[in-house]
């Protein structure tokens, strides 16, 4: 089992995310999505100015595998 990733450790090997199952990125990160949907799952990462911005990672599955991935300011 990996240990947990820092967002510092995502954004230099980001690419590792792809192919992945949604039980590896659980355990990749240490904890379970902030928001799940059938097709995307979303972590937040960190949050700025009293929660009014969040750095989020999307996560999209096609067939349990990720297939593609999001990592931005909304």
């Amino acid at each position: 089992m990996d240990t947990p990733r820092s967002f510092k450790e995502l954004q230099l090997d980001e690419d590792m995310l792809i192919g992945r199952s949604e039980k590896e990125i659980e355990e990749l990160l240490g904890r379970i999505p902030d928001h799940i949907t059938p097709e995307e799952n979303i972590y937040i990462l960190k949050r700025y100015f009293f929660g009014l911005f969040e750095r989020k990672l999307h996560l999209f599955y096609y067939k349990g595998t990720v297939t593609d991935y999001y990592i931005g300011i909304l």
